[in-house]
């Protein structure tokens, strides 16, 4: 059986039977559409890569800015080519690349 989710303060969890039962005493909501939950996490999973990926983009920074800022770029256009589902397959990072090519 799969576990419920629940939607708090824009954080998709998957909950316990007993937890979700819990929250819904408690008050808090419930995001009913499946394709929301999915494409939320989603999202959600994406702004975190570009947040760890910032670093690349710094005047300074010592890697390839032109190869991470393509990557960025495949992250944010991500959501327009992805299908709803449970599985998410982000692009690979610049450091991925040279690892594919060797």
């Amino acid at each position: 059986m799969t576990k419920p989710n629940i939607q708090v303060d824009n954080e998709i969890r998957e909950m316990t039977d007993k937890e979700y039962e819990e929250l819904l005493a408690s008050g808090w909501t419930i995001k009913k559409n499946e394709e929301e939950q999915l494409t939320a996490y989603m999202r959600e999973q994406r702004n975190a890569l570009l947040k760890e990926s910032d670093w690349t983009q710094v005047a300074d920074s010592p890697v390839d800015k032109q190869a991470w800022a393509e990557y960025r770029q495949q992250l944010r256009d991500y959501p327009n080519t992805w299908t709803p589902s449970d599985k998410v397959k982000f692009p690979t990072t610049p450091e991925e690349w040279k690892v594919e090519t060797v």
